[in-house]
């Protein structure tokens, strides 16, 4: 994915990003849940620093994700599988 690619989250991070940590107007992502792997089941937790950070988006990928965030929930997931769900 370009968004793992030109922010430098970890794939944790990734798919926990919520509409609401998507600030597109000031190009930055809010870093404050990542899930984990523990022992074949996803367990939403702290980052792996265990701090959150806010990480800047290039402007090619808030055009993507304009689309992306359009009409959704702020509490929905950014990134889900083809089916809806939760990836992982």
């Amino acid at each position: 994915m370009r968004t793992l690619a030109y922010t430098g989250l970890r794939w944790g991070e990734l798919i926990a990003l919520r509409v609401r940590d998507v600030d597109l107007a000031r190009r930055r992502l809010d870093v404050r849940r990542a899930f984990a792997d523990l022992a074949g089941k996803l367990v939403e937790g702290t980052p792996k620093s265990h701090q959150s950070r806010t990480v800047p988006l290039p402007p090619s990928l808030c055009e993507k994700l304009v689309v992306v965030l359009d009409g959704r929930d702020r509490d929905a997931l950014v990134f889900t599988s083809p089916k809806g769900g939760r990836c992982g």
